[in-house]
């Protein structure tokens, strides 16, 4: 019985971790440098606090492998291009490091951004060939990976942040309905978050989750000056910490990536063998718009753009999916006509979020949010018969 009780919790607890890698990726790895530096110490939480209890909320909310297997069998197309942008992203993000990182001109950096992001896309996904019942074990070593990475760098750095940034405060007060939108939504299009509600023995993994992320965001704030640094003093005489960041980066970026390629394999089972390797294939093109800005010898904050560009999805699309057709608000079927319609006011939203994270018109952002959630609301909707 002691035996059992102890496998029990460990199970919980690897679940939990396993859930923390898989979401310590490339916005959690870097948006958060950028909310500081915008907004200081509330740009941070903005971002932190609706993070962290979103995610972990998901897994009480789904609760059971039944109602979670329903959600997928339902709106399986949908998880499956969430992590294949997932993993576009990271592309770009390991492309855009490595041109940042380097100190010669774009074009020289070009060759060898586009190599390390084939190199750990490769990697992902041969670890996604990893047995299931090994991964939270995998999670717990990726794991003790980043926390040595916060053991070399320490806690001070984040005695040098500010709680006030470049940007006003009012631009991230307009900002955090938004991301709380996006944080609160996307977790149930994540397919490795069902992985961990279906093979978990307890939901407590996503409080183990809460706990064990919420420590990864310590490190990236902890990291911000860190990594405003070039390669060459990063990986000079004595500069451990940054060798250490970088194998907390390619660590948690190679794992995310193996999750989601594994969980594409899973999904795409009954396809053709052509069209599982194309639709595995198909992340590498986030690659591109590094390509492009080399070529046209645009700066790293013109790549910075780019990133923040990426959110659309993360932002917008995604939780206006789930909002519109998963939530159990009036939720709307799946139908041609009414993916249609969304679509339609999402292409008409995507300016507003330019507007809003780019070109700091931060209050652009709120009405079409605002403006989805009416449409919910003041509408006719279908009951949610997902099993409980």
């Amino acid at each position: 019985m002691a035996d059992g009780s102890l496998n029990k919790t460990a199970a919980t607890i690897g679940w939990g971790v396993y859930c923390a890698c898989s979401w310590t990726w490339c916005i959690g790895m870097y948006l958060p440098i950028i909310m500081l530096h915008r907004y200081g110490w509330p740009g941070f939480l903005v971002f932190a606090i609706p993070n962290v209890l979103g995610c972990a909320a998901m897994g009480y909310i789904v609760r059971t492998r039944q109602r979670s297997e329903a959600m997928i069998a339902r709106h399986r197309p949908m998880m499956i291009v969430f992590s294949i942008i997932t993993i576009a992203y990271h592309m770009f993000f390991i492309g855009m490091l490595t041109m940042r990182l380097g100190d010669g001109a774009a074009t020289i950096n070009l060759v060898p951004a586009i190599a390390l992001a084939a190199v750990v896309f490769l990697a992902g996904l041969a670890v996604s060939a990893i047995p299931l019942r090994v991964w939270p074990w995998v999670a717990v070593l990726v794991y003790g990976v980043s926390l040595t990475t916060l053991g070399m760098i320490g806690v001070e750095p984040l005695a040098l942040l500010s709680w006030s940034g470049a940007q006003p405060l009012l631009d991230v007060i307009w900002l955090g309905p938004a991301i709380v939108f996006g944080f609160l939504l996307c977790p149930y299009l994540d397919l490795t978050f069902h992985r961990a509600v279906q093979e978990t023995p307890s939901r407590h993994s996503f409080g183990v989750f809460g706990v064990t992320f919420t420590v990864m965001l310590v490190l990236t704030a902890a990291y911000h000056t860190l990594g405003n640094e070039s390669i060459n003093t990063m990986f000079g005489e004595g500069a451990i910490a940054g060798r250490f960041l970088v194998a907390h980066l390619l660590a948690q970026t190679i794992f995310t990536i193996g999750v989601h390629c594994r969980e594409l394999r899973v999904q795409q089972k009954f396809g053709l063998m052509l069209r599982r390797c194309g639709v595995l294939m198909l992340p590498m093109l986030g690659v591109l718009p590094v390509v492009g800005g080399a070529l046209l010898h645009w700066s790293y904050a013109v790549n910075e753009a780019m990133y923040l560009r990426w959110l659309v999805f993360y932002g917008l699309i995604f939780p206006a999916y789930v909002l519109v057709f998963i939530g159990p608000w009036r939720a709307k079927r799946l139908t041609a006509t009414n993916l249609g319609q969304l679509t339609v006011a999402l292409i008409a939203f995507v300016p507003l979020y330019e507007l809003g994270f780019i070109h700091h018109w931060t209050a652009a952002v709120l009405p079409p949010m605002l403006l989805l959630i009416l449409a919910v609301v003041v509408t006719p909707g279908t009951a949610d018969t997902t099993p409980k």
